[in-house]
């Protein structure tokens, strides 16, 4: 009875926690009609709350993908981190490439690191940029509006005893 109380004392914080996100995620997309400053606040309230690092990316008239906001929760990586979202031409089957593409949600509760590189090709910038991140989770959503798709926010974790998983995807959508 103990754990039991104990377990769903700690699922109600959970669930506190999500809500009062939730309340000034809402609050940031009402306070501004300017995207960059709308994305940019949503991706500093995800890190480090839900994520180590946070994009949004909308795709532009010319087809390529745009990086809008991103948060980093080490300071350090962040300009590796941005080598990786700032791509132009993501890889459009996976990842946070198809999620802009086609408005599937991608979640890789570990990240194979292997399939990565293969992803990266022989790009030695990326490649020094995924090393440097070292993302071990990630879950990527499509953002939408007026029932059509308006960009995907990923969220990513590096290495510790959390990853992200089927239940995280309806809090992140």
């Amino acid at each position: 009875a103990a754990l039991t109380a104990a377990e769903l004392h700690e699922q109600q914080q959970r669930m506190r926690e999500r809500l009062a996100f939730l309340d000034r995620a809402s609050v940031a997309l009402a306070e501004s009609l300017d995207l960059r400053t709308t994305a940019q606040t949503v991706t500093d309230l995800a890190v480090p709350f839900f994520a180590d690092t946070c994009a949004i990316h909308v795709p532009g008239p010319d087809g390529e993908v745009r990086l809008v906001a991103a948060s980093h929760v080490d300071v350090s990586k962040r300009a590796a981190m941005l080598v990786l979202a700032a791509r132009a031409q993501p890889n459009r089957h996976r990842g946070w490439g198809r999620t802009i593409v086609d408005g599937t949600v991608e979640l890789f509760e570990e990240i194979d690191p292997v399939a990565v590189r293969q992803a990266l090709g022989d790009d030695p910038k990326l490649n020094a940029a995924f090393a440097e991140v070292a993302l071990v989770s990630q879950l990527s959503v499509p953002m939408q509006a007026h029932g059509r798709l308006v960009g995907a926010i990923t969220f990513a974790l590096q290495a510790g005893p959390r990853r992200y998983a089927a239940g995280d995807i309806e809090f992140a959508q």
